[in-house]
């Protein structure tokens, strides 16, 4: 079988899928990538130069086309909606986002050529009913089947009556092999260096967060608890990394609550191996709003993760945290609950560090990394049944810490 995986661009953090997509070989299905070569909104992309280069040396088998955008949220891809017509493709894997027209076209030419059609997206991740709602399950009705990133969505969607065997739940990752050699290079003295380097008092936990500065983030809840367990006597050392819009205002938030000593902000950092050591540091990851992948790049690490316990205001990458195990989830928009559910984490499970970060690996390696997708997606792709639990082994082993 060959298939076509259509997105608009190819973000960075999926480069490592989708290299193992390329590198697919018989009697597995064969894919090319389809995209426009540019990302949007300062999100990075993979190195379009990578097309260029053979499959056998390290390169994607990748095709450019044209992006048109209306505005800000209508797309439409130039020559994506006659891929349903070519002989070329026996299925196509489209990006299941309505607001790109190309795709709602180019699905229902597929579906009547007799094209397998499938869409990797988020699915309903809401149990509510409007008309934006409707629409995006006329859409979705496009489609044979799904690659969805959590079972939350696998369950409200078959409530809304989708045929459960086209639910493939593919999970999220990124380059989870380079993960593990920058996990068992890095040293205990190197990362107390780093405290040291970054902190006044490196003896106190490392309370860390990774990824943009971005209002849905809501760091300033972390900074608000951080404020609150240092007046109760346990003070924390925090650290954010990554920039955006955010920054100066949480910069003066520190400054107002007399944070500035203990809180560094650490920048914009594309440097794996640096993101890797200031996890590896931290007691704790903390996301106060919505987590998304930031989940798991702590857990590939062994970092515990802290977030909020509304599902229907969360990304689905927080299925992975599990309760007392690799991390809590503290009640929404509370942040006395937050600063308490960091103490109690910190202090029952500070004489239990290597137990909570096994599982913390643990989870990931069930399911959250590279190799586990492409076994769902060469499933999906070939019309197999979708498995009620999707993944890499059928359940991590949990250490309680």
């Amino acid at each position: 079988m060959k298939a076509a995986v259509v997105y608009p661009y190819w973000p960075r953090y999926r480069e490592a899928i989708a290299a193992l997509l390329c590198q697919q070989t018989s009697p597995d299905p064969e894919y090319v990538l389809i995209s426009g070569p540019e990302g949007r909104d300062g999100i990075r992309t993979i190195d379009p130069r990578r097309s260029g280069i053979p499959v056998e040396q390290g390169g994607l088998r990748w095709r450019f086309v044209k992006n048109f955008w209306a505005g800000r949220f209508f797309l439409w891809q130039a020559g994506v909606a006659g891929l349903g017509l070519t002989k070329e493709f026996d299925a196509i894997i489209y990006l299941g986002q309505f607001n790109i027209l190309s795709t709602i076209v180019g699905a229902f030419i597929a579906r009547l050529a007799g094209k397998r059609v499938l869409m990797w997206t988020h699915g309903f991740t809401r149990e509510r009913n409007s008309p934006k709602e409707f629409a995006r399950g006329c859409f979705y009705r496009l489609a044979h089947g799904f690659l969805l990133y959590g079972d939350r969505a696998r369950a409200i969607m078959r409530q809304k009556g989708f045929d459960p065997k086209g639910l493939h739940v593919v999970y999220n990752s990124l380059d989870y092999e380079a993960q593990k050699l920058i996990r068992s290079s890095v040293s205990e003295d190197e990362l107390f260096r780093l405290r040291r380097a970054l902190f006044p008092n490196p003896h106190h936990h490392v309370l860390s967060f990774i990824g943009r500065l971005t209002p849905q983030k809501k760091l300033d809840m972390l900074i608000r608890a951080g404020k609150k367990l240092h007046d109760g006597g346990f003070p924390v050392n925090i650290l954010i990394v990554g920039d955006g819009g955010e920054r100066g205002r949480l910069e003066k938030l520190s400054d107002e609550c007399s944070m500035r000593e203990f809180t560094r902000f650490f920048g914009e950092c594309h440097d794996e191996k640096e993101i890797g050591r200031c996890l590896m540091m931290s007691a704790m990851c903390v996301s106060p709003g919505e987590v998304g992948l930031t989940a798991m790049h702590a857990l590939a690490y062994g970092t515990p993760v802290i977030t909020h316990d509304d599902p229907s205001r969360q990304m689905p990458e927080c299925e992975a945290i599990r309760e007392g195990v690799t991390g809590c989830f503290f009640r929404y928009g509370s942040v006395d609950d937050l600063a308490g559910k960091i103490r109690n984490w910190l202090t029952v499970n500070g004489a239990c560090v290597r137990a909570a970060g096994e599982n913390c690996i643990s989870v990931i390696e069930d399911r959250y990394h590279p190799a586990a997708q492409i076994r769902v997606i060469n499933a999906a792709v070939r019309g197999e049944e979708a498995s009620g639990c999707s993944g890499g082994r059928t359940a991590a082993r949990e250490r309680k810490p």
